[in-house]
C-alpha cells in the first residue's frame, strides 16, 4: 500500500489544477495498476475510508474497514465498438467482381461463335491457287 494512497485516498490518483496549470497525480497510472493488482490478489478490495482526526485531535480509523483498493477508484474505460474485420480486397470486392463477370459472360456464347467464324474467314480457301502460293513462298525462302 502506498503511503500517498493511505494519506490522500482516491485524490492521489487524479491530476489537480493548481495555479492555472495541471499537476500530475501523486500516484502514476502504472503504480496505481500495480497497487490494484496486488490488492485484488490479496483479496483487499472493497469500501475504503482513510483514518481521520476526531474532535480531540486523536487519530481514529474510519467507520469502514481500511482495505487496499476501492472499486470506485477504477478508471472507466471507453467502450470498444466491435467492427467487422476489414478482410482482403479480394474478399471485400467478391460480390462486385461476381456481378462484373456475370455481365461480361452474358453474351459470351455469341461472341465466341462470332470469333470462330472470323478466324475461319481469315484462313485461305483450299484449292490450287493456295497450294501454288505456298510452293512459291517455300522456293523463295530457299534462295
Amino acid at each position: 500500500m502506498s503511503r500517498r494512497l493511505l494519506k490522500y485516498g482516491g485524490e492521489a490518483l487524479k491530476p489537480h489544477f493548481v495555479d492555472g496549470r495541471w499537476e500530475r497525480p501523486l500516484i502514476s497510472k502504472r503504480v496505481a495498476a500495480r497497487l490494484r493488482k496486488e490488492a485484488v490478489m490479496n483479496g483487499r478490495v472493497g469500501p475504503w475510508q482513510p483514518s481521520f482526526q476526531d474532535s480531540n485531535g486523536e487519530k481514529r480509523e474510519g467507520t469502514k474497514q481500511v482495505l487496499g483498493w476501492d472499486p470506485a477508484w477504477d478508471t472507466v474505460k471507453a467502450p470498444k465498438i466491435l467492427r467487422p474485420a476489414k478482410l482482403h480486397a479480394r474478399e471485400r470486392n467478391r460480390e462486385e467482381r461476381f456481378q462484373k463477370i456475370e455481365t461480361a459472360m452474358a453474351g459470351m456464347a455469341a461472341k465466341i461463335a462470332q470469333h470462330k467464324e472470323s478466324m475461319r474467314a481469315l484462313k485461305p480457301k483450299p484449292g490450287i491457287e493456295t497450294l501454288y502460293k505456298k510452293v512459291v513462298a517455300k522456293a523463295q525462302k530457299r534462295r
